[in-house]
């Protein structure tokens, strides 16, 4: 985890998200593409590398700036509230 650069990791989500919109409708598709960044920002956070930490902290961050700024109707703050104390 350490190794892999945030270029590769948004490449990934790019990836996910043409291959998503080849089987998903727009709206199941933009849900699933959020928590699929929950899950990387996790797995950063439970790194044993601050940097990876750190960067953890930093998608969480823009992913609720993003909730907020664009009152989204498929990943609202209720459910990024949810999967936090879950996760």
């Amino acid at each position: 985890m350490r190794d892999v650069k945030r270029e590769r990791i948004e490449a990934l989500f790019a990836s996910i998200d043409n291959l998503k919109k080849r089987v998903l409708e727009k709206d199941q598709r933009e849900k699933e593409a959020e928590l699929f960044k929950l899950e990387i920002s996790l797995m950063c956070l439970k790194s044993g590398f601050l940097n990876r930490r750190i960067q953890g902290i930093k998608e969480l961050s823009n992913l609720a700036r993003s909730i907020r700024m664009y009152s989204q109707k498929n990943f609202t703050g209720a459910d990024l509230v949810a999967w936090i104390k879950n996760n």
